[in-house]
């Protein structure tokens, strides 16, 4: 495979070079984790709506396995992982594994060993195993809020279309990641009935702890996404997202000199755990809105969601009496 590489380049003038890229040496023992059946469910886990799965996806989920393998000196086989799975779930009390992991974490605080924890705590969850542990990645990366009259303006700049809009009014109410929201099938939309709120029902595959929950956006906002879905024979309410992100983030870059790195649950989520059998159990509300330019609107909207908050909440408090 080649490559073209800029060796001059001025005012007037580039030039460019081809040059053959390296390719990656296969590696016998990762080939043969790749054949695991445990590897297999957790990459079907994150497979597209189309089928394909990353490359580096499946790349860095292999690479993490082999490298805690080495570490507890297991053997490599196309069956390793299934077998650590398989004594997990006969004993699921035994922490021997997790503790294992927490050394290897110890040795070097590099945020490399991290990401293939994260990775094989993944592989071993979405095998319906998962592990007592939980690991936090930091980012080294230095960033600062961007100020509400510039999220506005790029919000409504009319180079951007409606679509545009949308997808940012998604990010700005849904308590997932950008994929998660926009690769929502269109059946786990809820229209609530005399309310102004729907709920989007966030599947496992798509949810960043592989847990599913809710996650509560404007009905109007929900119905506009729906109608375009469904006019154009989408089967998940936004399957461009990519695209039209990388048009607000270069928009956003050229226009206005700022990144946008929409980050996991915004300051406008309403998150409602739903106990295990009926009703509600907890409700996290935080009723701070990014402002418009009409603040009495905003102020009216954050007061209505603290309504419904206390009404789930007082009918969660009546359903556990009445049955305690």
């Amino acid at each position: 495979m080649e490559y073209l590489q800029t060796i001059f380049q001025d005012n007037s003038l580039t030039v460019n070079k081809f040059i053959e890229r390296k390719k990656r040496k296969p590696i016998p023992e990762r080939e043969t984790l790749a054949q695991d059946k445990a590897i297999k469910i957790y990459l079907a886990h994150h497979a597209k709506p189309d089928g394909t799965i990353s490359k580096n996806t499946k790349r860095a989920a292999i690479a993490s396995a082999h490298k805690i393998l080495l570490f507890l000196e297991k053997p490599i086989t196309n069956h390793i992982i299934s077998d650590l799975i398989a004594t997990k779930k006969a004993n699921p009390s035994d922490t021997t594994l997790e503790e294992n992991l927490s050394i290897y974490k110890t040795i070097q605080t590099e945020k490399s060993r991290l990401i293939y924890i994260s990775y094989f705590l993944g592989i071993f969850r979405k095998n319906y195993a998962p592990l007592q542990m939980t690991i936090h990645i930091s980012s080294n990366h230095r960033t600062q809020p961007i100020s509400e009259p510039i999220l506005l303006a790029i919000r409504n700049d009319q180079e951007l279309t409606q679509t545009h809009q949308d997808i940012i009014d998604l990010m700005s109410h849904g308590a997932e990641r950008i994929s998660a929201l926009t690769k929502l099938p269109i059946k786990n939309v809820r229209l609530i009935e005399n309310t102004n709120y729907a709920i989007l029902e966030i599947p496992p595959n798509l949810s960043k702890t592989g847990i599913p929950h809710p996650s509560i956006i404007p009905k109007k906002l929900a119905e506009k996404l729906l109608e375009r879905a469904i006019n154009n024979n989408y089967q998940v309410l936004i399957p461009n997202s990519e695209s039209l992100f990388k048009t607000i983030t270069k928009l956003a870059e050229r226009k206005y000199h700022v990144k946008l790195l929409f980050q996991t649950g915004p300051p406008t989520n309403l998150i409602v755990n739903p106990p295990p059998r009926c009703g509600v159990d907890s409700i996290k509300l935080i009723a701070k809105h990014l402002k418009d330019n009409q603040k009495s609107r905003a102020k009216e909207s954050s007061k209505k969601i603290l309504e419904v908050a206390n009404k789930l909440s007082q009918t969660s408090q009546e359903y556990q009496q009445s049955n305690s």
